[in-house]
């Protein structure tokens, strides 16, 4: 409950900063950055506003799978990874909302460096709590096969964790060796992770139906 008090302080704090920010912003803002951090799409003023709830509607959806999971009893064990990590992503999203108003009102912020060092820091965090997530239906790295089976769940959950920890050092390397070609090939090690995820959920899968088909032939 504390720490849901702080995220409904947090935002709310947000939120109303910007409402009292607005009239100074520009008519036109930041909406969309290449791998450079730099602009390429503006929008009008008013997804200021947009974005300073979005925090709110993360925390809103996180409440209501909540309450509706089947698996309780694991989701009170998870009680404490989940609200580090709703707490570790709405800073994101609130930080992110901060620093676009700060380059839109020309503050001499270094937007990519910034991203990439919180984004990579958020990765890392995520890989270290993956492996504790008890089998449930509302987070963690949900597929057909690791929701289909604990044991699928907790060895891919254990191998999740270490490419998120990679996947984010990784990321704050970038800060230092530059992004060409680097950017590119981190986004083919991210897309490669996320396929090897699934079809390795899928091997795992199999290979536990084989032995319970052959478990029940043997009895």
């Amino acid at each position: 409950m504390k720490i849901q008090k702080i995220l409904l302080l947090l935002i709310a704090c947000s939120m109303f900063g910007t409402i009292y920010m607005y009239n100074s912003l520009p008519d036109r803002v930041p909406l969309l950055r290449d791998f450079n951090g730099d602009v390429f799409k503006t929008s009008g003023k008013y997804y200021v506003l947009i974005s300073s709830a979005l925090p709110l509607l993360i925390l809103a959806i996180s409440w209501i799978a909540l309450k509706i999971e089947p698996r309780q009893k694991n989701v009170e064990h998870n009680n404490a990874v989940r609200q580090i990590l709703i707490l570790l992503v709405t800073i994101l999203f609130v930080g992110a909302h901060w620093l676009n108003i700060a380059d839109a009102m020309k503050y001499p912020v270094n937007v990519s460096i910034i991203g990439k060092i919180i984004s990579g820091i958020l990765f890392m965090v995520m890989g270290n709590y993956l492996p504790v997530i008890r089998y449930n239906y509302s987070f963690g790295l949900r597929n057909p096969w690791t929701l289909a089976s604990e044991r699928v769940w907790t060895k891919i959950h254990r191998i999740g964790g270490r490419l998120f920890i990679i996947q984010g050092l990784s990321m704050i390397a970038l800060v230092f060796i530059g992004n060409k070609p680097w950017i590119f090939i981190l986004l083919a090690v991210f897309i490669l992770q996320t396929i090897f995820i699934y079809i390795y959920s899928l091997i795992l899968y199999r290979r536990e139906s084989v032995k319970q088909e052959i478990g029940v032939k043997l009895k």
